[in-house]
């Protein structure tokens, strides 16, 4: 939400025609979220791409995970 609302903030900084009438400040205020969540969402679809999928999470997580402690120990013995 953090970087929505900080792209929504930075399209309003940046606008050379903000709305005329503090009528049209909602409806344009809208239209700069939408357009900057739209811009976020495709930012992360192009991230996906270098997401390797065949990468074994569970096994790197079970090497790095500490062992058990205090009561876990003795339930898993």
């Amino acid at each position: 939400m953090k970087d929505i609302a900080a792209g929504a903030a930075a399209r309003a900084i940046a606008t050379k025609s903000p709305p005329w009438t503090v009528g049209g400040i909602r409806p344009w205020v809208a239209r700069l979220t939408m357009c900057a969540s739209a811009d976020y969402f495709r930012r992360q679809l192009k991230d996906k791409g270098h997401v390797d999928r065949t990468f074994d999470v569970v096994n790197w997580a079970d090497r790095r995970a500490p062992g058990p402690t205090g009561a876990r120990a003795l339930t898993s013995s």
